[in-house]
């Protein structure tokens, strides 16, 4: 069950942020720290070392934070450098798949505003054609 002594961390995003939530949070109690939009402290390239730690973490408890700190530090220093390597591997796979999805989206956006110019100056000819017509009808 939901007891007091626990803290949260979320976002502001509406549903967490809504009066209703705020509410419910108050009544169990909860400790709630907003984790800012674009925090540079947390990127993707880290969310690996999430399973990680939990899979070393699991169980145990740490009398103090200092405790807990070292021994996160110390588990990280002691991953082999290919678990890092491999990693940084798979989020550059990702970044090149996405670099021809944005590259195929760009030769869409770019062909857009070639047909674009087209028309307006298809519009602009008809525009002034109408205005020498109606000069010369005069």
């Amino acid at each position: 069950m939901l007891t007091s002594g626990e803290v949260l961390i979320h976002d502001n995003a509406h549903p967490h942020s809504a009066a209703v939530t705020k509410r419910l949070l108050d009544g169990f109690e909860w400790d709630v720290f907003d984790h800012p939009a674009y925090n540079p402290d947390l990127a993707p390239s880290d969310y690996h070392l999430f399973p990680e730690l939990r899979k070393m973490l699991g169980g145990q408890s740490f009398r103090t934070d200092d405790a807990l700190q070292d021994a996160v530090k110390n588990h990280l220093k002691s991953l082999a450098a290919n678990f890092y390597e491999q990693e940084i591997a798979a989020v550059l796979e990702k970044l090149e798949a996405n670099s021809g999805k944005i590259a195929k989206q760009q030769r869409h956006i770019d062909a857009l505003v070639s047909e674009n110019i087209k028309l307006n100056s298809r519009f602009l000819k008809w525009e002034f054609k109408q205005d020498d017509q109606e000069q010369d009808g005069r």
